[in-house]
């Protein structure tokens, strides 16, 4: 297997993952919150749904290319507001199976030659990641966000592994 291919189907299989565990959580628990500074699980499931695209967009721009400060911000708004349109784990898995579709014809088109290049992101203190990384984006994200999952399950009294 190839490594384009490899990470279109860690791609899939982290997200499926994480909706299996999603869809464990009782109903009236996907908006409940640990404390009132977190997420609830639908919010996360929002973030998961959409971030396939952060790799379409980092592939295309060959970087993060997110613009000026106020240009960033607006982008932010924007995303925020598409995320909480998916108010249920349906929509939710319908965007991030469109999205994962996406990210999967990024990844395909994008020169394998291009794969080790460096690209820098305004995270944290800074990442600096090779493109191949970036094509993972989704499976890194999925599977950070499921641990916050199970967590959840986990306090709730659910002690399965789903």
């Amino acid at each position: 297997m190839e490594f384009k291919e490899f990470a279109i189907m860690r791609n899939a299989s982290a997200s499926a993952d994480f909706i299996r565990n999603v869809r464990a959580l009782p109903a009236d628990k996907l908006t409940w919150k640990p404390a009132p500074d977190t997420r609830s699980a639908l919010e996360i499931c929002q973030e998961v749904a959409q971030s396939p695209m952060w790799g379409v967009r980092i592939l295309a721009n060959r970087g993060w290319g997110g613009g000026s400060p106020e240009e960033m911000g607006a982008q932010m708004e924007q995303a925020m507001a598409e995320q909480q349109s998916w108010d249920t784990v349906d929509k939710c898995e319908v965007a991030m199976t469109a999205n994962l579709e996406r990210l999967a014809e990024s990844i395909k088109a994008f020169p394998d030659d291009e794969l080790t290049n460096m690209v820098h992101l305004p995270f944290g203190e800074g990442m600096d990641l090779q493109l191949a990384e970036i094509c993972m984006v989704q499976n890194w994200n999925s599977t950070y966000h499921l641990g916050q999952i199970c967590y959840i399950q986990l306090m709730n009294g659910d002690k399965d592994m789903h």
